[in-house]
């Protein structure tokens, strides 16, 4: 993620960069090349690179869903250029930030066809992320409105055939450059009782909520405040403490929120249509710093060092339960062998994709694991260098569940780290 200084991003604003406007599908240079020998790749498995961009490629953040606006394409970010004179570092735009560009590209799953859909001048330090929903419909970010001055605010796009879009804007906050310590934004889900996409995110310590077409979930228009009730145990508190490291809406029930914030680390679940909502303690960090929803929405999963750890969250019908049970699921941090350092469900939340730590086996593996049995395949080498903010890997199930694409600073198996690149892996044996 871009981390920029206020002196930074007051630079940015009033230089008088004008963000540039929506891409009709404009075409996007890339190059398709086989790495399967230099991700050492399982026995009938291949390893695709998709991406070559000299300033990087990546998907969004970890557990941002699907990647696919129609089953045969994926979305992803790019940095699309870099200051004259510099080297271009993809998540550094350093003093020449104003004349970087992110951008938003959409191909098909073998990397063919790319398409820049978006292109904008970075607007807070989660720009360059995307956040798509479950249904694959609606992609938002955060970005400066086009008005040097006026601040930033949630834009989307809804992807259609993934190859055109037209940009809105969904809040009218103008939040100052300079002014949030932290921005976290979520994938939004689909209401169906209000038939449009709830989008969440955080300006230090308060989390909005807002609908797609700029309406409150509390009136007719305008974010609502989430609300929160963990800060009431945390009198003596610095403001540092309480911004937000993660949140998640859930992908399959928009009433259940979880969260975890910087300082006070514990992980949290809120159910946002209880007449008087109160947060709920799952676990505490050291369990999971990035957890994430299982794709039926009933499940909280995650991992720090260890195996793979599940919360029964919720029911069915989208309720949190009395009784939280916990349960412990495949072989990974057991005998001698690597944590996990991440993983993600497919579709039907019966497989799961399993990255394995850096730190504790070389450049780390990636393996697809079955829910139910605890069974692990091996796929390839992530060969990533651990940095967050471009070597860990960012995972997703794509077309149809067939594949898995992720993002590796390791780009085509080299030994010293690159800008991060996007693989797709296919076919995924059975496990």
């Amino acid at each position: 993620m871009i981390s920029l200084s206020r002196r930074e991003w007051l630079a940015l604003c009033y230089a008088g960069t004008p963000c540039l406007a929506a891409n009709e599908g404009t075409d996007y240079p890339q190059q398709v090349e086989d790495v399967s020998a230099a991700f050492e790749a399982a026995p009938g498995v291949q390893v695709t690179q998709i991406t070559n961009s000299a300033l990087g490629n990546q998907l969004s953040y970890y557990d941002i869903p699907c990647y696919a606006p129609t089953p045969d394409r994926l979305i992803y970010n790019t940095i699309v250029s870099a200051p004259q004179g510099k080297k271009a570092k993809p998540n550094k735009p350093g003093k020449g930030a104003e004349t970087s560009t992110w951008g938003v590209v959409s191909s098909r799953t073998d990397g063919t066809n790319p398409k820049l859909l978006v292109r904008r001048i970075p607007a807070t330090s989660s720009t360059v992320r995307v956040d798509m929903s479950q249904d694959g419909n609606l992609v938002t970010y955060t970005r400066l409105n086009d008005a040097a001055g006026t601040g930033w605010d949630l834009y989307g796009f809804r992807t259609g055939n993934g190859k055109a879009v037209d940009e809105f804007r969904i809040t009218h906050l103008q939040t100052p450059f300079g002014l949030p310590n932290k921005v976290k934004t979520s994938p939004p889900v689909w209401d169906a009782k209000r038939k449009k996409h709830l989008c969440a995110f955080s300006i230090d310590e308060k989390v909005h909520l807002v609908f797609e077409d700029g309406s409150s979930p509390n009136g007719p228009a305008g974010t609502a405040i989430a609300p929160l009730t963990d800060l009431t145990d945390y009198p003596e508190r610095r403001e540092e403490d309480t911004s937000f490291h993660r949140i998640r809406l859930n992908p399959a029930f928009p009433n259940l929120l979880y969260y975890r914030r910087n300082g006070i680390r514990d992980n949290w679940v809120i159910d946002l249509s209880e007449a008087r909502p109160k947060s709920r303690r799952i676990t505490d960090w050291t369990a999971s710093i990035h957890a994430t929803w299982s794709t039926d929405g009933q499940t909280l999963a995650g991992s720090m060092h260890g195996p793979w750890v599940e919360w029964s969250v919720a029911d069915r019908s989208g309720r949190l339960r009395d009784n939280i049970k916990q349960q412990e699921v495949g072989p990974f941090g057991k005998e001698g062998r690597p944590g996990i350092f991440y993983g993600c469900y497919d579709g039907d939340s019966r497989r799961i994709a399993i990255a394995t730590r850096f730190d504790e086996e070389p450049g780390g593996s990636l393996w697809v694991m079955d829910r139910v049995t605890g069974k692990a395949v091996y796929l390839c080498k992530a060969r990533y260098f651990g940095p967050v903010t471009a070597g860990q890997p960012r995972m997703g199930f794509v077309d149809h569940d067939r594949a898995l694409v992720f993002s590796s600073d390791n780009s085509a198996g080299r030994d010293v780290s690159m800008p991060p690149q996007i693989f797709v892996i296919r076919p995924l044996p059975k496990v």
